[in-house]
Formats: C-alpha cells, structure tokens, sequence
C-alpha cells in the first residue's frame, strides 16, 4: 500500500509537470521563450557586425593599382578695373622741409585725383620713405694717386640733406578712364608713375570656369587612357589643383620720369586670360 501511494506522488508530480509546461503563461515558460530571443538577436547582430567588418578590410588602405591624369583649363574676361601707382620725392637740408615739400606736392595730386571721381577708399598710399642724402669730403691736400694700389683717401661721409619719398596706389573703378586720370597726375608732375594693370576685380567665377575646363579635360584623359589599358576606373583617390594664375591684358608706363606726361594714353583693355592645371588619380582594376 505505501509503494503505490509513492508511486502515485510521482505520477502527480509528473503530470503537473506536463501540465506547466504546456501553459505559455506559466512564468518559467515565459522567461525561457524572452531568453530565447534575446539571444537570437545578440547572436544576429553580432554576424552583422562581423560582415560589415569585413565589408571595410582594406578600405583604410592606399590603393596600389592606380593612373593619374592632368587637364588644363582656360577662361577669358574683360578686366573691369585699373590700378597704377606713382611716387613723389622731394630733397632738403631737413626732414622738416623735405616732408612739407613732398605733401604738398602729394596732397595736391591727391586732390586732383579725388576730383576726378576716385573714391578715398581706391587711394591708398604703400610706401613712405626718409632717407639721408651723402657726400663724400676729401681732407684737403690729401695724396694724389690713381689705380688700384693708391692708399685710401683721409676723408669722411657728411650728410648734405634728406629725401622723402612717397608712393600711393590708384584704383580706377572705369577702364576707360584710366587713360585720363593718368594724364591727370603725370601734368602734377610726379617723380614717376608705374605699373598700370587691368584686372577683374572678383575673379572667382572665372577661376572657377577655368578648372571646370582642366577637369573636364583630366576625366576624358583617365577615360582614354583606361580604355587603351584595358582597365576600369574604380573612383577618384586623389585630387591636385596647381595655383590659379592670370595672364593680364595690359600693363602700360613701365616707369619713368613724368615731366611732361600730360597727354592721356589710349589704354586697351582687352581681356585677361586665367589658367588652371589639375591632375586627379584613380584606381583602377
């Protein structure tokens, strides 16, 4: 009788057993399925990180198989400014007289200028000198002597005035006037006038049309040049641009006494020429 009531314990705990774990509400079953799928997705993210890991070897690397081509580009504008400078320069026993003699002279081309229809902001002065005039003196009754082996001269240095000199920029906001208002300074009389240059003053676009060009020509280059060796271009690794340089149109009154120079020039602008040189490197397989 004891044997068959343990052997029905068993029987009831087994069959409660069963009975749990047909139950998806039961706790324990419940716990097992969420652990279930958390660990479904670690192990899942884990495999996808491991593909893109692979999918990026050897992207940090510096391609070794790779061709590199260069273009170059033109672009044409017609300059619409001027800019010449010019100098005045005066010499007195003193500073004192020799400043007052070259502002007056500078002040009044300056005047001149600023009535001609320049802006304050389109005179600029770039350089402003002093400097001491020298004469030699020889003692007198000193030795007589010519040719390389004659002792030298008993003598000294003395200074016998100063000179002041002052060089101011002007930008000419019409080409067409250019010519005019360099009449209008060299009649002031200057020392001398220099450097005429015709630009264009926000020259961006035109660089920026300029490499278009050197690009465009580089691309059909690495298209030519892949095709001949039997290779595909794969993308650009690299990308140099040589600097932007013009080739300006005029540059007249290379410099100069100004003594009489009151007769406007005739200034032809015609147009500047911008240059851009590229080259670009591809791999290729």
């Amino acid at each position: 009788q004891r044997s068959v009531v343990v052997e029905t314990r068993w029987v009831r705990v087994a069959k409660n057993n069963m009975d749990w774990s047909k139950d998806h509400n039961h706790p324990v079953v419940r716990s097992a399925h969420w652990l279930f799928v958390a660990l479904t997705i670690f192990i899942a993210m884990l495999t996808l990180a491991k593909i893109r890991e692979y999918h990026f070897i050897g992207q940090g690397v510096t391609p070794q198989t790779v061709i590199s081509v260069t273009g170059e580009g033109k672009a044409f504008a017609a300059p619409d400014i001027a800019r010449f400078s010019y100098s005045v320069e005066e010499t007195a026993k003193t500073v004192g007289e020799a400043q007052k003699k070259a502002t007056a002279k500078a002040n009044k081309i300056s005047a001149e200028i600023k009535k001609a229809g320049v802006a304050e902001k389109d005179l600029k002065t770039t350089s402003y000198n002093i400097s001491p005039k020298y004469e030699y003196e020889n003692k007198v009754g000193g030795p007589v002597c010519m040719g390389y082996s004659c002792p030298p001269f008993e003598g000294k240095q003395v200074v016998v005035g100063y000179t002041v000199s002052q060089s101011n920029e002007v930008t000419v906001r019409s080409v067409d006037k250019a010519g005019e208002l360099i009449a209008v300074v060299g009649g002031l009389e200057p020392q001398y006038v220099s450097g005429l240059s015709l630009l264009v003053e926000d020259d961006n676009a035109i660089n920026r049309e300029a490499r278009s060009e050197a690009i465009v020509e580089a691309k059909k280059k690495a298209r030519e040049l892949a095709s001949d060796l039997g290779v595909k271009l794969v993308r650009v690794v690299n990308f140099q641009e040589g600097s932007m340089y013009g080739v300006y149109s005029a540059k007249a009154y290379g410099g100069g006494s100004m003594e009489s120079a009151s007769v406007a020039p005739e200034i032809a602008p015609g147009e500047n020429q911008y240059n851009s040189n590229v080259t670009i490197t591809y791999e290729i397989r």
